[in-house]
């Protein structure tokens, strides 16, 4: 889990998503015809849990836990420039 704490930019706190499931998250893609970049599933890619415009000085990074998760729908979000993108929700149950 990483997170970023500043009283200027707020909180993120995000997860790597590591192999095999960048994989199979490429294979969902493709077989469900979703256009992607091939680069989008290299070991940058990440799981959004927390983006707040809110300083949360209680969260603590915690390097190498690991959480299991699965595939929970998709969903359009509206990001700042007014685009819209389309999301892969996970659900994990040891994240509530």
């Amino acid at each position: 889990m990483n997170t970023k704490n500043t009283s200027n930019k707020g909180t993120y706190v995000g997860l790597r998503v590591l192999t095999p499931s960048n994989l199979l998250l490429r294979d969902l893609c493709l077989q469900n015809g979703i256009p992607h970049k091939a680069s989008m599933f290299n070991n940058r890619l990440h799981t959004t849990v927390i983006y707040s415009r809110k300083h949360c000085p209680d969260l603590v990074t915690i390097p190498q836990k690991m959480y299991e998760c699965e595939f929970g729908g998709y969903d359009i979000f509206s990001v700042q420039s007014g685009d819209n993108v389309l999301v892969m929700q996970r659900i994990s149950h040891e994240l509530h």
